[in-house]
């Protein structure tokens, strides 16, 4: 009798046994997409992230770079100086943060820096306030350097 009983137990518990594990399957297998959406999101998330700092780090830099356009045509050399100091310093900050630029774009960062490190010698020679015409000069160059490496770098961050 003993032995009939566990053979009626083998015999219930196998159907259980079988449930229990394609229970398991099913889990883990829905589990494992949620782990995958979760990682997408966070990607996602990620991506967004760097574009909203891109945004702002590109942003500040503009805003320093008409800053020092209104700061050269009113003459005032020495804040001009500065501004040139900070700037650069933004762009290597800019490059340090984004690792994700193309080799491309890094260079134009640097072109950037370095662009603006003549301007900033041009500068260091003059005594005195800035004449108009050194200024006008200056802020043209600021201008087409806004309008070309800094647009297109900031379409780059912005679809990275």
């Amino acid at each position: 009798m003993l032995n009939e009983l566990g053979s009626i137990a083998s015999i219930v518990g196998l159907p259980l046994t079988l449930a229990a594990l394609l229970f398991a399957i099913f889990h883990l297998f829905k589990l494992r997409r949620e782990t995958q959406a979760a990682r997408k999101a966070s990607e996602e998330t990620h991506m967004l992230m760097r574009r909203e700092s891109a945004s702002t780090d590109l942003a500040r830099v503009n805003e320093r770079l008409q800053e020092l356009i209104e700061l050269q045509r009113s003459g005032n050399r020495d804040q001009a100086l500065n501004s040139y100091r900070e700037i650069r310093n933004l762009l290597r900050e800019v490059r340090r943060q984004h690792p994700n630029l193309y080799q491309d774009h890094r260079r134009k960062v640097q072109n950037s820096m370095t662009m603006l490190g003549r301007m900033q010698g041009e500068l260091e020679t003059l005594e005195g306030d800035i004449p108009l015409d050194v200024a006008g000069k200056l802020n043209r160059r600021i201008l087409r350097l806004q309008d070309t490496q800094l647009v297109e770098l900031e379409d780059h961050l912005e679809s990275n």
